[in-house]
């Protein structure tokens, strides 16, 4: 299986893999309590400057020089500000601002679900790819993991994408997207591809994981629903 798993990620550029049942059920909270989220009419206060945690609006990011379609809510390590690494004025350290105590429980359970699927696959990857065991589970100790639920509003214009085209940044990513969909990811370098076409999207299920290494490329397409599109990632 973990040979196959690194196969999969040099012929595609992902993998996915089925959600158990109670992993599922996490997600379904997570959904729930993400929309409820952006439909707040004061969701833009919800932020932190010292952990980088909290609402982004539409368009306030920048991606290859275009402003993104989307709005986000990024989920970091929840520091106390008496907490030494927020004293010390560490990078990227700092409380996580909740706008509820629902939220707040619903997405650390989301994170820690990701938390532990990670930490197997890093696992598989290892013995995939022949490196001693905890080579790469050892660079995530204390790690800054981090999880973002992205809204992608529908539009109209096909020109017009979620996101464009770039490269996550982190060692994996692990992706849920809803019913409407949207992902697609390139075809790495070398690889053979189906009728030519450099560009792979991945079918929305609700009951898988899409999984790949950090630097491979994605964008998120147009949506035309009216209702948009979520996704999150870790």
């Amino acid at each position: 299986m973990a040979v196959e798993m690194i196969g999969a990620w040099q012929n595609h550029g992902f993998f996915q893999i089925k959600l158990t049942e109670a992993q599922l059920r996490t997600l379904e909270r997570a959904y729930s309590v993400s929309r409820s989220f952006f439909e707040r009419k004061d969701k833009a206060q919800f932020v932190n400057d010292r952990s980088f945690s909290g609402y982004v609006g539409l368009f306030q990011e920048i991606t290859k020089n275009k402003r993104d379609h989307s709005e986000v809510f990024t989920i970091t390590k929840d520091f106390p500000p008496h907490d030494d690494h927020v004293q010390n004025n560490w990078p990227c350290h700092g409380p996580c601002p909740w706008p509820d105590k629902t939220f707040q429980v619903t997405m650390n359970d989301t994170m820690a679900m990701f938390f532990e699927v990670g930490e197997k696959l890093l696992r598989l990857i290892e013995l995939g790819i022949g490196l001693k065991e905890s080579a790469l589970a050892k660079l995530t100790e204390n790690g800054w993991h981090h999880m973002r639920n992205l809204r992608y509003p529908g539009t109209n214009d096909s020109a017009e994408t979620g996101v464009g085209e770039h490269t996550d940044y982190g060692l994996l990513v692990i992706v849920s997207q809803d019913e409407v969909g949207g992902l697609c990811i390139k075809s790495p370098e070398g690889a053979p591809k189906k009728n030519d076409e450099e560009w792979t999207y991945v079918p929305p299920a609700k009951d898988t994981l899409t999984v790949f290494p950090g630097k491979i490329l994605l964008l998120a397409l147009p949506i035309s629903n009216p209702n948009g599109t979520h996704i999150l990632f870790a």
